[in-house]
This record gives structure tokens, C-alpha cells and sequence, in this order.
């Protein structure tokens, strides 16, 4: 085998493991997942984010995300940054970080080094049964045809509101519930 052929193959090789690794790393088929988060079964989880993680043993490794509008609504953005989630279960879980007396995080629009939530001040608002991405409270079969997923969360913690008490948090980013 002539080294120019040797080359041609060893790029051809190469081209085909980053294609297989690409569809594999970027989620392969994404279906579109889309729906409404609200509280208390009719007020929108405004500004609040949602997360699909692949269920333990799920043959799915990449998760999706979704910035949650001021309607509630949300459009799921896989990690490659493209819409959608691959079909399979997952947990979904809910996030809304604010200050202490349920004032939006300050504006960090055009810092050098913005801050992390924790660093400002913020703290979590939606009960750890529905933030924890483990907990189970939301375990959800994406098929094939992707679809319209709506979610409920009973109720937020209240601006002020003692939280039950909680064991301590290990490293774990600070939560409503942990204060």
C-alpha cells in the first residue's frame, strides 16, 4: 500500500469516527419537546428553568433544557444547542432562583466576570421534590414523536417563609429549603 493510500484511508477512518461520534455525542434524533409549567395548577413558573436528565439506566446520556417564558411555556434545547431531546425517560426537574425576598437576581448584562446565583445571594423557590432532578417526583417518557409536556408544582416557598428544616447540604448549591 502506497503512503498516499495509506493516508487516504487513515482520513477516510478518521472523517467516519468523527461522524459516528457526532451523532452520538449531538444526541442523534432529536424529537421537539415543548409545553407549560405553572404553579398551583393556573399561575405560569415565570422565568423559571426546566431540565430533562436521562433516568437511571436509561440508554440516553445527554440531557435538554428550556428557559421557562413569562407564560410558562418552554421549548426544549438539547446540550448540542439544538431543539429537542432524544426519545426515551427522564427526570424532569424545575428551578427558580431569586433573592431571598423574592426579587429577580440583579442584572449582570454585560459584566466581565458575572457572579453564580449562589454568589449574589439567590436561593432556590420550588420545592426540593421538584428541583432535584432525582427525586422521582416527575419521571417522564419522551416517545418517539416527541410531543407536549405540561407540569404542575404545587406551590413555591414564600418570600420570608422559615423552611422546614433540612439536612445540611454538602457542597450542593444553596436551596430555599436549606437556609
Amino acid at each position: 500500500m502506497t503512503t498516499l493510500m495509506k493516508l487516504k484511508t487513515k482520513v477516510l477512518r478518521t472523517s467516519l469516527a468523527c461522524l459516528i461520534l457526532a451523532t452520538i455525542g449531538c444526541g442523534g434524533d432529536l424529537v421537539s419537546v415543548t409545553g407549560t409549567v405553572t404553579v398551583g395548577g393556573s399561575d405560569p413558573l415565570e422565568n423559571g428553568m426546566i431540565r430533562f436528565t436521562p433516568k437511571d439506566g436509561s440508554k440516553q446520556l445527554t440531557s435538554a433544557f428550556a428557559k421557562i417564558d413569562d407564560n410558562g411555556k418552554y421549548v426544549l434545547i438539547h446540550q448540542s444547542n439544538r431543539k429537542g431531546i432524544p426519545p426515551g425517560d427522564y427526570h424532569v426537574s424545575f428551578s427558580l432562583i431569586k433573592m431571598p425576598d423574592g426579587s429577580p437576581l440583579p442584572d449582570q448584562e454585560g459584566e466581565a466576570e458575572p457572579k453564580s446565583s449562589l454568589e449574589l445571594g439567590g436561593i432556590e423557590f420550588v420545592p426540593r421534590e421538584y428541583s432535584d432532578f432525582k427525586s422521582g417526583k416527575n419521571l417522564t417518557t419522551v416517545p418517539k414523536s416527541g410531543g407536549k409536556f405540561d407540569f404542575d408544582i404545587p406551590a413555591l416557598r414564600k418570600p420570608g417563609e422559615e423552611p422546614p428544616a433540612a439536612a445540611p447540604t454538602g457542597g450542593r448549591r444553596k436551596r430555599r429549603d436549606d437556609e
